[in-house]
């Protein structure tokens, strides 16, 4: 049983003819980003729904664009595709496309590795390969670094190894594939209450661990 989702949609738009809408409500920011002057948080009927950043700073950069970036709370709802097209629509913001894109799927075990530590231990020992080019970066219980020209090994030594995330490309790549324990992440981060119910509605179950397979996707990536 596993669960796929949108974990981080931002889309390249052309806002100048963007125009307010009577279901929406644009809160400008005092202030911008490096890239763009503006910043507006966007709520619909009373709930943050999304950000957009608008004005390029740089003339290298189309006037009148900017990014809408669709919180994340949002992209765990049904309805989500009406959600964002109806915002597009509706205030006429105009996508160009899409500039970044995380697709995840959420899973207690894969099959044939009801102990995610074995799938992990296999592919250290070379027992499980990746098509194509194998950089990579292995994480374990917090941290102690080894850093080499092609890996980089971060651990904790006890009696047994646990390790807890597998990367393969770098922030900057187009496309980055990351492996990790969500559930721990929970733990060390912070619980995420809507991600957690969409697990129960979809059979994953809590009570274990549940990883998470996620895929990055970055411009023309």
């Amino acid at each position: 049983m596993h669960l796929v989702s949108i974990d981080w949609l931002s889309i390249y738009c052309d806002c100048s003819a963007m125009q307010q809408h009577e279901d929406y409500i644009f809160d400008k920011e005092a202030y911008g980003t490096s890239v763009y002057q503006d910043m507006y948080t966007i709520y619909q009927y009373g709930e943050e729904i999304a950000i957009l950043t608008c004005n390029p700073r740089s003339s290298a950069l189309k006037k009148g664009t900017g990014v809408l970036k669709i919180v994340n709370p949002i992209l765990y709802q049904i309805g989500l595709a009406e959600i964002v097209y109806n915002l597009l629509q509706l205030c006429n913001i105009v996508p160009i496309n899409i500039s970044r894109l995380d697709l995840c799927a959420d899973f207690n075990h894969f099959d044939g590795y009801p102990d995610m530590q074995v799938f992990f231990q296999d592919f250290l020992t070379l027992k499980l390969w990746k098509i194509g080019a194998a950089k990579y970066k292995v994480c374990a219980n917090k941290a102690e670094q080894i850093e080499g020209d092609y890996f980089k090994l971060i651990g904790l030594q006890s009696s047994r190894h646990t390790y807890q995330y597998l990367r393969f490309g770098s922030k900057v790549s187009k496309v980055s594939a990351y492996l990790y324990n969500k559930t721990q992440e929970f733990r060390d981060v912070k619980r995420k209450n809507y991600i957690a119910e969409a697990w129960v509605e979809n059979g994953i179950e809590e009570s274990k661990e549940v990883w998470r397979l996620e895929f990055s996707l970055k411009g023309d990536g």
